[in-house]
């Protein structure tokens, strides 16, 4: 058993208890390149909280403690200049999964996408869970993870490139072509 570490009830009703649940997951997942997120729909609904990988992933406001999500979530608040911008129907499908979530016609969501940044287009994947429900099945407590997967995405298209050249080198005679 972890002696320091905050514990947090089973269920997560007042602000208090909100913010040891995001300090519990600030100690737990501090890994450099995972960020992860959390939003209470009922104490904070206008919000989201996060760890430091993500502020830096997505240039937010490292000092503050929560980000509002009109305007500063990655995926929500903008992703008109940054996800769809560069891929319309994958910001639909973000959006589809995220509103199924809320709808309470899923419990999770695993996604990819892109985001610009200036000239600059990267890559994530997203996955959350719904940790607790309403008496309606409304979703109150959704905790996500997000992590850069440019290089990997390079790399497959590097790979697929290599194929088609490989293939193509071992069906034709460089002599006669």
């Amino acid at each position: 058993m972890i002696s320091n570490a905050p514990s947090f009830p089973t269920s997560i009703e007042t602000q208090e208890t909100f913010e040891q649940f995001v300090a519990f997951s600030r100690q737990l997942m501090d890994f450099q390149d995972i960020g992860w997120w959390c939003i209470h729909y009922t104490l904070d609904p206008a919000h989201f909280y996060c760890n430091a990988a993500m502020t830096e992933m997505f240039g937010l406001d490292a000092q503050a403690l929560r980000h509002a999500i009109t305007e500063t979530c990655p995926i929500a608040g903008d992703y008109s200049q940054h996800v769809a911008k560069v891929d319309a129907a994958a910001a639909d499908r973000i959006f589809a999964e995220y509103d199924a979530l809320l709808k309470g016609q899923a419990d999770a969501y695993d996604n990819v996408f892109p985001y610009q940044q200036g000239d600059t287009i990267r890559h994530f994947r997203s996955q959350a869970k719904v940790l607790q429900r309403d008496d309606a099945g409304r979703p109150t407590l959704i905790h996500g993870l997000i992590i850069e997967i440019t290089a990997q995405r390079a790399l497959q298209r590097q790979l697929r490139a290599d194929r088609h050249y490989f293939k193509r080198q071992s069906q034709v005679d460089p002599l006669t072509g």
